[in-house]
């Protein structure tokens, strides 16, 4: 799906017309003479191709498909336009997504939506079978979502064995769809620097546009996003408001986090997803109601935390992280 990189000068006036960007620490950047970024209309982020992406993603979790069109049209009339669709939650909630997009045209185009399917082949174990595999289900993904090209195909996790030739494996399958252009960015889940670096020590290899792990004011640390930033790779958080693993408690009933969003009238949910947007990470939620859909979206225009407050939330996730060492 290629996109020009030339600006053209009568849509200048008007893309800043249309969208002020007001949040300069975030880089939320709107792409000159791109027309995805200038149809999107929410605050998004350039990744390391270029290719702009919605800050905010609506992922399905794993309900029945039913749950998940409906969630999924929630979400369109909630103003997301970023779809996130898993390999992991399977074909029936997949299908129901894409009968989703469909039936909502009206709300949103698919030219104006990032779509986002995944690949899970953590169970192969070798570099050819990686590669075999990976292919395979890649092409699932474009059937299951009734796409001949997506915006970002992504891998849920590493294989877990056979090192880093199975990762060589799965991403060689990923470059060679990223090369005939069927999507416009490849992406990773789950990778630690050393399996990044299984990647990134190949000579030529490309770059992943964005790491999708577990991310929130208690998981994952400040040090998770510089270590992606490094090397240009988008920190995408997902269970941003903890609870994993069950039993922990979620940060919507945070005392801190509440006193926070008692402070700027947002709740202790809404803050927690603002911390990881200054940290200049992306999200991806799930949820089947309306109402925390319309919240979760709400978190740009003036509500901002201060620097005394990110402080005081560091050291949230750093008491978190001392009693459980």
């Amino acid at each position: 799906m290629p996109h020009s990189s030339r600006c053209l000068p009568a849509r200048v006036a008007m893309l800043l017309k249309l969208y002020i960007v007001r949040i300069i620490s975030e880089q939320v950047l709107l792409a000159c003479g791109d027309e995805l970024s200038a149809a999107y209309g929410v605050p998004s982020i350039r990744l390391n191709n270029g290719v702009m992406m919605p800050i905010m993603a609506f992922g399905a979790n794993l309900w029945s498909p039913d749950v998940c069109k409906q969630a999924t049209i929630d979400a369109l009339q909630a103003g997301f336009r970023n779809i996130w669709s898993s390999e992991i939650v399977g074909t029936g909630c997949q299908s129901a997504q894409a009968n989703a997009m469909k039936e909502a045209s009206h709300i949103v185009s698919r030219e104006n939506l990032f779509l986002a399917g995944t690949v899970d082949t953590a169970s192969c174990s070798s570099e050819q079978q990686c590669y075999t595999q990976t292919k395979s289900q890649a092409e699932m993904q474009f059937k299951v979502l009734g796409q001949q090209t997506l915006d970002m195909l992504m891998l849920d996790y590493p294989p877990r064995s056979g090192g880093c030739a199975a990762i060589q494996g799965q991403w060689k399958a990923f470059e060679e769809i990223y090369a005939a252009e069927r999507v416009r960015s490849i992406a990773v889940s789950n990778f630690d620097v050393k399996h990044l670096e299984c990647i990134l020590g190949v000579k030529g290899a490309i770059v992943p546009a964005a790491n999708q792990v577990l991310f929130s004011v208690t998981q994952g640390g400040e040090s998770l996003v510089k270590e992606n930033a490094q090397h240009s790779i988008n920190l995408q958080a997902y269970t941003p408001l903890g609870g994993t693993p069950p039993g922990r408690a979620s940060l919507a009933n945070h005392p801190v986090l509440k006193k926070i969003g008692k402070n700027h009238q947002k709740t202790a949910a809404q803050v927690a997803l603002r911390w990881i947007v200054q940290q200049n990470a992306t999200v991806c939620v799930a949820s089947s109601k309306m109402q925390h859909l319309q919240e979760n979206n709400d978190i740009f225009e003036t509500f901002r935390l201060s620097e005394a407050e990110m402080a005081e939330l560091n050291a949230v996730g750093r008491n978190r992280e001392s009693r459980e060492l």
